[in-house]
């Protein structure tokens, strides 16, 4: 074992004269420079020990062992050159991070007109994501635009096969857990959105982006100014189902009322908000099955599906299911009513909710079967 001893006085009063030991070399190795001038990293390595053990130890280089021993008080610490190599790799990068800042902030300074924060080159570095995306870090922390970011990017990497090597088994278990990452965001917007007072406009438009996440099989949707036959009444927005059919929605708020009470009779009937929701959504349906000719034709050419348009189902999404949560008669009476519509169906928004809930069951029951299968072979 031999001796290397710090003379750069660059290194601090401190650490000068500060004796560091090489094993498993045939000779100095190439790393260590000559008249005691240090090595790469090796000020901060050095300062790291001094302040976890002061100088009750002793720093040992080698080319692929790392370890710390400790023999009554005294430590032995052992440093792999590839550790070595990781620390002045980090260093590097943190150093161009400090330049590339004080670029931006001087630059921003002189040239306000042209230079701002966002400007600003960001640098990647090996491990940054690992220890950022942590378990400790609070996900209501992540701002918007970086959630976005993040889900984007997990996209991109799960449909790239040179990612990590194109590994089919691998590249699948990435797309499930993008489907799950965002399928998990999209309930918590949800059922954060039912906590809160939007108008039925804002909830139009919500369902106008989200829908198709709601409803596996919807593959496209048609928005009413597409439909250019001035006769038809048309809603918002309709569906393309995956067997190219037409489903119309009416959307009305998260707190309606579903059913009313016949104390006298002790039954239940939908309120006058539903009734005319049903109405509504069926004069739809009449409308576009009138001119579904036309209607086939325009469709074709915005999306290149030839639609199949035979008496189109409608949804009203409408109302929560906490309602019939007490009374079981009225929860059978909803079941009946909602059974009885010949081409309508109220749907409450938490069972929309709870329907995104019974795929991500499905998606991470599958990955576990594909676990169980791969660790058999």
């Amino acid at each position: 074992m031999a001796v290397y001893t710090i003379k750069n006085r660059s290194y601090g009063r401190a650490l000068v004269g500060t004796k560091i030991l090489y094993r498993g070399y045939r000779k100095k190795p190439r790393f260590l420079k000559d008249k005691g001038q240090g090595f790469s990293g090796g000020k901060h390595l050095l300062e790291t020990l001094n302040k976890k053990f002061g100088k009750n130890y002793k720093l040992i280089l080698t080319p692929k062992t790392d370890q710390i021993a400790r023999s009554g008080t005294a430590w032995t610490v052992s440093v792999s050159e590839r550790t070595l190599n990781r620390i002045n790799s980090i260093v590097r990068d943190r150093s161009r991070d400090l330049r590339l800042d004080a670029a931006s902030q001087i630059l921003s300074a002189t040239f306000s007109d042209h230079f701002t924060a966002s400007h600003r080159v960001e640098t990647y570095r090996r491990g940054m994501f690992a220890g950022l995306l942590s378990s400790n870090l609070d996900p209501r922390a992540v701002s918007t635009d970086d959630q976005k970011a993040i889900s984007a990017f997990a996209a991109k990497i799960a449909t790239d096969p040179k990612a990590t090597g194109f590994d089919e088994r691998e590249a699948v278990k990435r797309k499930h857990d993008v489907q799950l990452l965002y399928l998990k965001n999209l309930i918590a917007e949800f059922d954060d959105r039912l906590s809160r007072n939007y108008s039925e406009g804002n909830w139009q438009k919500y369902f106008e982006e989200k829908i198709l996440y709601f409803q596996d099989n919807y593959i496209n949707k048609i928005h009413k100014p597409n439909i250019a036959v001035v006769t038809t009444q048309f809603p918002d927005f309709g569906v393309i189902t995956a067997d190219d059919y037409l489903d119309l929605l009416e959307i009305k708020l998260p707190k309606t009322r579903i059913l009313s009470e016949d104390k006298s009779h002790k039954t239940f009937y939908w309120t006058s908000d539903i009734a005319k929701a049903i109405a509504q959504v069926e004069s739809y349906i009449d409308s576009v099955s009138d001119h579904k000719a036309s209607i086939i034709l325009q469709i074709e050419k915005l999306t290149g599906i030839r639609l199949r348009i035979v008496k189109p189902r409608g949804l009203v999404i409408a109302g929560s299911t906490s309602e019939f949560s007490d009374n079981q008669v009225r929860a059978d009476y909803f079941r009946m009513l909602n059974e009885g519509l010949k081409n309508v169906e109220i749907v409450p928004y938490d069972e929309l909710s709870q329907r995104l809930k019974n795929t991500i069951v499905s998606i991470e029951k599958l990955e576990a079967a594909r676990e169980r299968e791969a660790s058999k072979k």
